[in-house]
């Protein structure tokens, strides 16, 4: 299968870093935890321009460059890389790309097909595609996801997805192509159900 896998919340913890970056520059005491929405307005507070510069201000910051990784993504990934293309579909935007992929360079020994980035927090009237867009345009057959938007996107143009859980994509009203799942051994058991599926369907 060829897979698309989300960067942030996926395979980089950017919020554990976000806070503590926060807290460090802009005195708070937030943790990640308190992010249950996917406005981050909510928690810090400001206005939407604000926040994308305390954003851009995280980017430049050693608190970016150290992210951790999500538990148990690079396990999960080296125990599927072999049966499956992986390609990278983030919301970063481009002028961090070299970062993002010294990161991953540094943290996973997946070698991901492709890196491509949608620009979603930044767009401003891009004519840039959405995620939805990119997975029908690479021919992407699962994405791996943390957002019920871009999740939905994907389904609507024909790719189903994958929820990791999170408190922010909590809800009863999931498009039918998109499946919400506690953690990374979930993804990898519902990734090989796939496999044996479309294996089975072949015959």
């Amino acid at each position: 299968m060829r897979i698309g896998v989300d960067i942030d919340q996926i395979l980089a913890d950017f919020l554990q870093g976000f806070a503590k970056f926060h807290n460090t520059v802009y005195d708070t005491t937030v943790s990640k935890e308190d992010f249950r929405d996917f406005n981050l307005c909510t928690v810090i507070g400001g206005t939407e321009e604000e926040k994308n510069n305390k954003i851009l201000e995280y980017y430049d910051s050693e608190f970016f460059k150290s992210i951790p990784s999500v538990p148990g993504a690079r396990e999960a990934l080296q125990k599927l890389h072999d049966e499956h293309e992986f390609v990278l579909i983030t919301s970063r935007p481009n002028h961090i790309s070299e970062t993002t992929k010294q990161w991953l360079a540094k943290h996973f020994k997946t070698n991901f097909k492709e890196l491509h980035f949608s620009n979603d927090w930044f767009k401003k009237g891009s004519n840039k595609l959405n995620k939805g867009e990119l997975c029908k345009q690479l021919k992407i057959d699962l994405m791996i996801e943390d957002s019920v938007n871009n999740a939905t996107l994907c389904a609507q143009h024909g790719t189903p997805a994958v929820l990791l859980a999170y408190p922010w994509n909590e809800t009863d009203n999931l498009h039918s192509e998109i499946t919400r799942l506690a953690s990374w051994t979930d993804i990898v058991e519902h990734i090989q159900r796939e496999k044996k599926a479309r294996e089975t369907r072949q015959f």
